[in-house]
């Protein structure tokens, strides 16, 4: 249970329940995450700007829900113990840092399987996952490699094309199968010479992590920082930033979401500025 949100907005209602004083409503807070959700009564709710027709809605809601119960037909729906995805109160990334007003640091939080026009800022101590903040810390700093401070448009490789006979050894010691380690020379040689290439092996051999591994190649063999911009299916987005993050300790970002969402990337996310927060 949380504690109530006095005038606070109601975005939605996510569960009910018979208090000591009549029904209660688990409620998400206008512009607050799913941290923060709390058990409000009924009068409260009714008395938010649209609270009826909040309220009508939410009864249809809950009476659909209740049935399916009933038969059987929703086990993996909400239910009082977890009526919203767990994953909704994990951090997925630290996009921003800024100091509050009541003092202290607050971080702008994006949460998992959450929208970017859905982050939050939460206090520094609320934000129990230090290897995010670390990541994020890590990832504001500017580089210290003076190639990454000069211009490096098209193709300019520092050093001639040479095959690797070994694979390179990745975050978390990953390394390449040898039919990979071949795909990435193959690309590499092509990137060298000038020539578009397709990677065309078939499904299931790793084409995500040899194109990561070029990409890694040419980021801290040859100082291309990028951005580099990989277009994907939707279902295949979420495979790819999570090869990238195994892979290296480049900094991917998903572009994708609505209008909001997509500016609020832009704003955060595009450029490296550390006063912003952007990368």
């Amino acid at each position: 249970a949380a504690a109530a949100v006095g005038s606070s907005r109601v975005e939605k209602i996510l569960w009910q329940r018979t208090g000591a004083d009549g029904e209660e409503y688990l409620v998400k807070q206008r512009g607050k995450s799913y941290m923060h959700c709390a058990w409000l009564p009924e009068q409260e709710v009714a008395g938010e700007a649209g609270g009826p027709a909040r309220l009508k809605r939410w009864a249809k809601t809950w009476e659909m829900q209740q049935a399916a119960v009933h038969v059987d037909e929703a086990p993996d729906g909400p239910t009082e113990k977890e009526p919203f995805p767990p994953e909704w109160v994990q951090v997925d990334r630290v996009v921003a840092e800024r100091e509050a007003f009541s003092g202290g640091m607050e971080f702008l939080i994006k949460w998992r399987q959450l929208a970017y026009d859905e982050a939050t800022w939460e206090a520094e101590e609320a934000v129990e996952d230090d290897e995010k903040v670390a990541e994020f810390r890590r990832i504001q700093q500017p580089p210290a490699d003076e190639r990454f401070y000069k211009s490096n448009k098209g193709r300019r490789a520092v050093r001639p094309y040479e095959k690797q006979l070994v694979s390179p050894e990745y975050r978390a010691g990953n390394t390449l199968r040898e039919y990979q380690l071949g795909g990435l020379n193959w690309l590499s040689q092509c990137w060298h010479n000038g020539n578009n290439s397709v990677l065309a092996d078939e499904m299931g051999l790793g084409k995500t992590v040899q194109t990561v591994a070029f990409l890694n190649y040419l980021h801290e063999v040859h100082g291309v920082w990028g951005p580099f911009l990989v277009v994907a299916p939707l279902s295949t987005l979420g495979h790819w930033q999570r090869e990238v993050e195994a892979w290296t300790s480049m900094n991917v970002i998903v572009y994708h979401g609505n209008a909001a969402a997509r500016a609020m990337i832009r704003e955060w996310e595009w450029h490296f500025d550390a006063d912003r927060g952007g990368r």
